[in-house]
């Protein structure tokens, strides 16, 4: 009998060549290689080009510095600042926390966070929803936490990791609301 052949299927099973039958493999993965980069969970957008978007070196997971209205930042994930100078992390324990980095690109302070962790239902998922609020949503998709900038002002903004040390919610380039306020 001939060996069956396998190729890797998107959604990390295996599929069986001829028969075309998807078999779920096991395994553990650590946090890192889990991530899915931005550029393929977000489609692409030209209008972008005024965010002056940037990418992590090649030694780094690639990484963009925001989060789209209606998209979100998943437990584990993190985005970065354009020159790696500040790290939004969504933690395993519901946190969603911005930290300063060191020169060697390790976290140093945490400079503003949502105070989430000690909440006996768990944040996994940090949106920016399409009036503008920036949540926190639990496993059923319910908010647990919310910024509380709801309104016309705030629809359609993006969420926005500066090199300066604070997270913003913009329209079109123009901050409208800041960590540091």
């Amino acid at each position: 009998m001939d060996p069956i052949q396998l190729q890797s299927c998107p959604n990390g099973c295996e599929l069986q060549t001829g028969n075309n039958v998807c078999k779920v493999s096991p395994t553990t993965t650590p946090i890192e290689q889990t991530r899915i980069p931005w550029e393929r969970r977000l489609p692409p957008l030209p209008f972008l080009w005024f965010l002056n978007l940037k990418t992590a070196p090649t030694t780094t997971p690639i990484e963009q510095t925001l989060i789209l209205s209606t998209h979100s930042l998943r437990c584990g994930q993190s985005l970065f600042s354009e020159h790696l100078k500040t790290e939004l992390a969504m933690q395993m324990d519901g946190n969603l926390v911005l930290y300063k980095l060191r020169e060697n690109k390790k976290r140093g302070d945490a400079v503003w966070e949502t105070g989430t962790s000690k909440l006996m239902v768990k944040a996994i998922e940090a949106m920016v929803l399409e009036s503008g609020d920036l949540v926190l949503l639990d496993v059923n998709g319910e908010k647990v936490w919310k910024l509380g900038t709801a309104g016309m002002k705030y629809a359609g903004s993006d969420l926005l990791v500066l090199d300066a040390g604070y997270i913003c919610l913009a329209i079109n380039a123009t901050c409208l609301w800041k960590s540091t306020d």
